[in-house]
């Protein structure tokens, strides 16, 4: 299943901030962290992954609605998307993308419901009645998913995943460990 994402999230845009001595500015943004075991056959690899959307390269509404969502539990996390696209054993170029079905409660074990094509930073209405997740790396592209997410927390939002994720001609890649979403607000003065 593809999920055109382009239409809800915004390319990265450079954007100068104005300000003064008298008028500082402030940054905010949403940082994913997942150190994580992967299995590649019976081999072991230990890798640390991470993204990060910012208020300034995707739209005010969709960043709003990922805070209030992911970070702060303030609203329905349903349908959002979040992606880790940077710590790829080597230098290997990939991203995981998470697809949140519904909205996570603490303590629900959540059964992941297949992969997807797509990834980024966004909220899709009318999302999957499950989780599901995107693999990407290097060669590989993950078709089909199983597993379970647990969520941790919801203030902001940890997830303990055990999932395997496979492509058409059945090679794969085991993820475990606990992926967690933190926001940082940064003021920045000028001089």
């Amino acid at each position: 299943m593809r999920v055109p994402l382009g239409s809800t999230v915004a390319v990265a845009l450079a954007a100068g901030l104005a300000c003064s001595p008298f008028d500082p500015c402030t940054r905010d943004r949403i940082d994913a962290l997942f150190p994580v075991t992967v299995a590649i056959g019976d081999a072991l690899q230990e890798w640390t992954l991470t993204g990060r959307v910012t208020e300034t390269n995707i739209q005010a509404d969709v960043y709003a609605q990922l805070v209030a969502g992911l970070v702060l539990d303030t609203a329905s996390a349903a349908g959002s998307v979040f992606t880790l696209d940077q710590g790829f054993g080597g230098d290997q170029a990939g991203f995981l993308a998470i697809w949140l079905g519904g909205d996570p409660a603490p303590g629900a074990v959540l059964t992941v419901a297949d992969a997807f094509d797509g990834g980024g930073w966004g909220v899709l209405p009318g999302g999957p009645s499950g989780p599901r997740v995107a693999l990407r790396i290097g060669l590989f592209q993950g078709t089909t998913a199983t597993g379970t997410l647990t969520v941790l927390s919801t203030v902001p939002l940890r997830l303990d995943v055990d999932i395997m994720v496979t492509d058409t001609i059945g090679a794969g890649y085991g993820l475990t460990g606990v992926v967690g979403l933190s926001r940082t607000i940064e003021t920045i003065t000028c001089s």
